[in-house]
């Protein structure tokens, strides 16, 4: 009688090429949404930066939206 573990390592080397595929959908998955997050993180502190520095001198503040 085969194990558990046993059984599944049998199917994992049956479909390497599967599990090779999900890896690089998994990795291309988590680079594009980190790309994502930094981008709008970026963009977020240029904007504010720019509305807290383009600011009239005789502003005391700025409304955020």
């Amino acid at each position: 009688m085969t194990s558990w573990f046993g059984w599944a390592l049998r199917r994992a080397r049956a479909s390497t090429g599967l599990l090779l595929t999900l890896l690089a959908l998994v990795t291309a998955t988590t680079a594009i949404l980190a790309g994502a997050v930094g981008y709008s993180g970026a963009a977020a502190t240029t904007a504010a930066r720019q509305a807290i520095t383009g600011a009239p001198p005789g502003e005391a503040g700025i409304r955020v939206q």
